[in-house]
Order: structure tokens, then sequence, then C-alpha cells
């Protein structure tokens, strides 16, 4: 079809303002009114899209491949062909509602798109990763534009000039919205890949967002170009001076942790609709406005989480299935007639791919990257989403392009997606290549193999203020002296909400809120203790279902021999199953030992007033040796005192003769270490079963502030065997688990649980470990 054609029929309608059906009874038909009409179509899309969704996620497609798809299936190339249906899903007088649902869901999912966007993110990453995001958008569209002006003869349903070009760019444009979509559901935001592909779509959407920009000033005429100018000049000035103050007024007056008041966020939200009416009222339409509110909201708490939180479920559920119906309805297969124009466009799409793995390619000359990383971050740029379907459907409506060069830019868009996603998910794992990573620095990343003396370095994991006060008593309590520093990297944990990318970054004071007070309780020890204690601030904002993979990295980076991480229990009884992940997969893929601290009540005041009284259950074997290596740096502490109990288990068969040389060697220079410190002593307890450790373990007395304990795991012992039908806790070991249970001494005793590097063991025995399945109980039946 020529690109001067009609596209849409022109009916005359007599429209009915009433939008509600009297009812069957009365012979009326309710979809022949708006309101039935838009339950139903909501109803339909959920339930059809849910059952795609459900048949195609072995094949591990997307939620929106699968949400085009029943689009597609709606419309008229499927189920729409039938004449019934397709009058009663799509009637003629109610399409204009429809299609103004469609509008608003498309300006809201903008909305929360800019809102999500980190703009100090994009900065930084311009100055970063500039180059490979140039690469990844100029060659594709180079390319593409080249060889479209050379195949112009076979697409008469294009036009040309700018226009051509803007719809090039778009095509070679990876958006940062859909790259990002793509990575949260493969759970890859906090790879190095997926941070690297979000990085490039960053200045992808710079340029692309310039091109935009190119489009509207093409569409108005030369006789208003000058003033379309001078308001878009004009426009962000207004954007900046008058709208973005008020918003900062907002967030200023918003108390610190306390949620934004609902009439602020409607006020936001009817502000962006505002700027969006402004911008297309001067001539510039509605996307500016929409983009300009959006960019100024900061992203994340108190506001921009708000936004995102009461908001993007019912724009995802409710009003994003009119846009994929819409979506759907214009996209009909049937349109595709010519195929010489079919073979050029499809030519061109498919250049303009391999273009982005040649850009890829390039970059990797001056990088040195594996080919095996060329081609997933090639394909992580290919990722496409909403935001793409949602210009293409304008280049329809504007008749840039005809019906079936739509038709086919949708499909092989949605093609590429339903490719590349199931290949990444494939081919990646993250985990995988941190393991190989380290596999080589195990020998530097423990405490036993770390100088008593001279440096240590740990990261600490804060979730929140409680955690405070512990962490630094256990800081206090490894003995930090001029001689014998400690240099603590506090990353402060934050949950990824209201933003678009995660983060891992040094912290840098912005305000007075939560992070900074975290901040200023480390500084502040550290400026008593004498400079023996440095603090490095970091602040990472990711998902807690990969969390860890920032926490692992910077240990990594940093050669950390030893990780804090908080028990997922506060001390009121409160769970947090995100903690307890987090917990469970640092345990899993960290390059060095993890310490995980039940804190309950372990805190001092000042260092002058520190004193902690602290046991050391040590059975034998990697962790215990590494809760004992800990214990000898402690002993140099004058108000430390330190009780080592060995526990000698008779039935013990199955421990190796190598095993038991390094704990004899370990415990040999500990006692030697420790031979002439009165507040160190230690004690050898031998027990034959189960049940006499678990009467030893009553018969201590409770006086200890903190108890030290390996999780032991992957030990040979029989009686773990028998106590592990008791473990509620099975992160915590077998003996961690039953100090740290709330019946024991009434739950007022620290429990510190720490294991050894686990990446060194096969993958096959980690997963076996990690699919364990342990009774949930509690040790308090034994207890009594």
């Amino acid at each position: 079809m020529a690109i001067n054609e009609t596209i849409y029929p022109k009916l005359c309608i007599l429209y009915e303002r009433n939008m509600y059906s009297k009812g069957i009874w009365y012979g009326e038909n309710p979809l022949d009114y708006f309101i039935p009409l838009a339950m139903f179509q909501i109803i339909l899309f959920f339930i059809l899209s849910r059952a795609v969704y459900f048949l195609l996620r072995p094949l591990k497609q997307p939620k929106v491949v699968c949400n085009v798809l029943t689009g597609l299936l709606l419309g008229p190339s499927v189920l729409g062909r039938y004449t019934t249906l397709m009058d009663n899903l799509y009637p003629a007088k109610e399409m204009l509602a429809v299609n103004t649902l469609c509008l608003f869901s498309n300006i809201s999912f903008i909305f929360l798109i800019t809102v999500k966007t980190d703009t100090r993110m994009i900065f930084r990453t311009a100055r970063d990763d500039w180059s490979l995001g140039l690469l990844s958008i100029l060659v594709p569209l180079g390319i593409s534009y080249t060889l479209f002006n050379l195949l112009r003869d076979f697409l008469p349903g294009f036009q040309g000039g700018i226009a051509a070009f803007t719809v090039c760019g778009i095509m070679s444009t990876s958006f940062l919205s859909d790259v990002a979509y793509g990575m949260d559901e493969l759970k890859l935001l906090t790879s190095e890949l997926g941070q690297l592909a979000m990085s490039s779509a960053m200045i992808n959407d710079l340029v692309g967002w310039a091109i935009v920009a190119t489009l509207i000033m093409s569409s108005q005429t030369k006789s208003l170009s000058i003033e379309a100018m001078l308001s878009f000049a004009a426009f962000p000035i207004f954007a900046l001076y008058a709208v973005r103050p008020t918003i900062s007024w907002i967030i200023r007056t918003t108390p610190e942790g306390k949620q934004v008041d609902q009439l602020y966020v409607v006020a936001t939200l009817l502000g962006a609709f505002a700027m969006g009416a402004i911008s297309d009222a001067i001539g510039l339409s509605f996307l500016p406005g929409i983009i300009a509110m959006g960019l100024i909201v900061p992203n994340g708490p108190p506001l921009g989480a708000a936004i995102v939180e009461k908001s993007e479920l019912i724009i995802n559920e409710f009003f994003m299935p009119f846009f994929y119906l819409r979506l759907g309805r214009l996209a009909n297969i049937v349109e595709i007639r010519d195929w010489k124009e079919f073979n050029a466009l499809l030519l061109i799409i498919i250049t303009g791919f391999l273009a982005k793995l040649l850009s890829v390619c390039l970059h990797s000359c001056f990088c040195k990257m594996r080919v095996r990383y060329v081609l997933l971050l090639s394909s992580m740029l290919n990722v496409k989403g909403v935001l793409k379907f949602i210009y293409f459907i304008r280049f329809l409506t504007k008749r840039r392009i005809d019906e079936q060069s739509f038709v086919l830019l949708i499909l092989s868009n949605l093609t590429v997606t339903a490719i590349a996603m199931p290949l990444i998910e494939y081919f990646y794992k993250p985990h995988l290549r941190l393991e190989t990573s380290l596999s080589a620095k195990l020998s530097t990343m423990s405490l036993h193999s770390t100088s008593s003396f001279g440096e240590l370095r740990i990261l600490l994991c804060i979730h929140n203020e409680d955690d405070v006060h512990g962490i630094i008593t256990l800081l206090e309590a490894s003995n930090p002296t001029p001689v014998s520093t400690i240099c603590a990297y506090v990353v402060h944990l934050v949950e990824l909400v209201g933003r678009a990318t995660p983060l891992l970054a040094p912290y840098k004071k912005v305000g007075r809120n939560r992070t900074d007070r975290i901040m200023r309780a480390f500084t502040n020890y550290s400026k008593t203790s004498e400079q023996s204690v440095t603090v490095q601030p970091y602040t990472s904002i990711a998902p807690y279902k990969t969390m860890y993979e920032n926490v692992c990295r910077l240990a990594q980076a940093k050669h950390v021999p030893l990780i804090i991480v908080p028990f997922h229990k506060s001390q009121v009884g409160e769970i947090n199953a995100s903690f307890r992940c987090f917990n469970v997969q640092t345990q899993a893929y960290a390059p060095c030992t993890v310490g995980i601290l039940v804190q309950r009540g372990l805190s001092c005041v000042t260092c002058a007033e520190f004193s902690c009284n602290i046991a050391v259950l040590f059975v034998g074997g990697p962790d215990d040796r590494e809760a004992l290596a800990l214990a000898a740096r402690m002993s140099g502490h004058p108000r430390v005192q330190i009780t080592v109990m060995r526990i000698i288990v008779r039935e013990n068969v199955h421990q190796s003769e190598l095993e038991q040389q390094l704990d004899d060697k370990l415990l040999t220079e500990f006692k030697a270490k420790t031979e002439n410190y009165n507040f160190v002593q230690c004690l050898e307890v031998q027990v034959n079963n189960s049940v006499e450790i678990l009467s030893w373990i009553r018969s201590l007395e409770n006086k200890y502030d903190l108890v030290m304990v390996g999780k032991r795991q992957g030990s040979n012992l029989e009686l773990e065997g028998d106590m592990a039908t008791w473990i509620e806790h099975p992160e915590l070991g077998v003996l961690g688990d039953m100090v740290a249970s709330e019946d024991f001494r009434r739950g007022t005793v620290s429990v510190l649980v720490l294991q050894h590097c686990m990446v060194g063991e096969t993958s096959k025995n980690r997963s076996s470990s990690q699919r364990r399945r342990y009774s949930i109980g509690s040790f308090s039946a034994l207890l009594k």
C-alpha cells in the first residue's frame, strides 16, 4: 500500500453518550457500550496473556512477548478474522474511547520510565562508557540508513528524508527501559554484562531523545519552524525554574523515613499530564512534557518510589492491555502483500541487528572481550520492549510507514526478543563466571590465612539502623590498633524501588537521610578509634534477589577476607525473607569468609567503657578454623574475654587426617599466642553423641555476650545428620542454629556464625547443599 493512500476508513457514527447497558433483558448487547466493553477487554486479555505466559514460560519467554502475542491473537490476524468476534471486541463507535485509554496508558508508561531513570548515572555513564554507547547506535543507524537509501525504490511504504532517518534511528536505538526490563526478568540487573548493556542503553537513550526532538521539529511546517524552536527552547527553562523547585520543595517537606503525602503524589501525576498538555499546546507533542516531568522527579525514595509503588501495578495490569489490544488490532498480517517491499525491509532490519553485533565487536577490539560475551552483550542490546512498539504505532498513525511495514517491524522485533532472551538465560551464568575468576585467589580470601598483624579488611552489610550498634561492637572487639588496623567497607543495602537501574557506588552525602545517619555512626566511631579504623562508605541499590552479586564483586575488588551480614530475623522477631535470601546467596557465592551476625543486644556505649565476653565453640573443620582465627585477632584486646571450647566427638571417625592436623596446628598456635593472656582460656569437652552435646550446651553459663561458631558446611559428622531435622535456619548450621534459638538462654546471647569460602567447591556439591530440605522446627523440645 502506498504511503499516500488512506490507512484508516472514515466512518460516520452517531456516538451515544450513555456508556452503560440496560442489560440483556432489554434486548441490548452490553458490548455495545463502553464500560462493559472495557471490562470485557481487560478480563479477556488478562486470561489469555496469563495462559500464553504459562505455555511459553518453559521456553523462557518474557512477559512483553506474551502480551504482544496475546494482542496479535485477539487482533484481525488470528481470532479477529471471525467477523462476530471482531465486531464485538472492536466496535467502531467505541474505539475512540479505547484509543484514548491506550494513549493514556502510553503517557503513564513513559512517565514511569523517566521517573525510574537515574539522571546522575546517565552523565556518569556518558563519561565512562560512552564509546560502546555511541558505537551501538551510530553504527546500526549509519548502516541501516545507507541501506535504506540504496533500496528506496523498493520501499514505497516509507517516507523519505528526515522521517526515514527518524525511523531508522528508533530501529537502531536500545532503550534503557526495554533493556532494564529484560535484565530484571532474567535477574541480571547486577551482573557485569547486564550493567554494561544498561550503560550503553543510557547513551542510546540520549541519542534517541535527540532523534525524537528531530521528529517533532520535522513535523512542523516551514512557516512555524522558528516558533517551534523558540517554544522548544523555552519549555525546558520553565520546567527547570518553575516545576523543579516545586518538586524539590515537596521532597524537603517530607519527614525522613515517612511516606510522601498522597496529595503530593496525585499532584505530581496530574502535573505530568499538565506538562504533556502544555507541550502539546505549543506544538511539541505530549512526549517532551512527559519526559521532562519524569526526569525532574528524582528517582527512588521518597517521591519517585512512592509514584512507582502506587501507580505501576494499575498502569501495567489495567491500562497497558488497551495498548496491546490496539497494537494487535493495527498489526494485521493479512496486509502483507508486496513481497518486494517485505524482503527489502526485512533485509534492512536484519542488517540493523547484525550492525549492533558489529558495534560490540568493534568495542571489544579495545577492551579484549571474549567472543562469548560479545555475542551475549549484543543480544542484550537487541532486547526490545514496550517503548519501541509505542514509537512504531506513532510512526503508523503519522503515516511515516504503511501497515505492511508496521507489521514487519512488530514481528521482527518480537522475534528477536523471543530468541535473545532464552539464549541469554541459557548461556550467561554470572555466578559461575564469578566462581571461575575467584578460584585462583582462595588462599588470600580467608581469615586464617590473613596475618593477625597488619590491616584487616572487612565488608559490612547494613540493612537498617538497627544493625549499626552490633556491628560496631564487633569491630571494636576485633582489636583495632595503630599496628593492626581495620578497614571497614560499609555497604548500605537498599532495595531497588522507583529506579530503572541498580547502583553500587561510594556514598556521597546528599542530605540528612537514613544512609547518612548510618554512615555518620561509623564515621564517628572511626574518629574515636585513634585512626585504628578507617571507613569506606558505599551504597548498593538493587533487587534483593541479585544484591549478593554487588557484594561479592566488591569483596573481590577490595581483597576482603571477611563479609559480615545481619541475620534476617530482628530482635523483636520480625522476619524478612528477602534478607534471608540475600544471606544464603552471599554464603554460596562469596569469594571469602561470610559471617552472619545474630544481634541480641550486642552494643557498646563508648570505646572507653567497652567490654565483651566471647565464647568460641570449636569442633573442627574450615569454618571453625575461621572462627578461631578471628578469636586470635580479638585476643589482644584488653577488655575482651575469650573462652575457646574444643568439642571432641568420639564418634567423629569420618574426619580426614589432614583436617585433624590443620585443627591441631591452629589450636597450638592459638594457645602459644595467648598463653600469657589471663583473659583467654581454652577448654576441652569430650562427648559421645548429639544428646551429650545438647546437654553440655544447656549447661553453659549465661555470661557470654557473643558466641562464635563455624557453620561447618559439608561436615561428615554423623551427629550433624542426627540434628539436621531440628534445624530452623540452615544457613546458621547445626550448632549456630541451636545457640541462636530463642529457647537458648531466652534468646539473649548474640551469635556470629562463620562460613569459609565455598567458591572452591564444585557447583554440583553447592547446588545439592542448597537444595537440601530441612524440617522446620526448633531446639525448644530438646533444650527443655
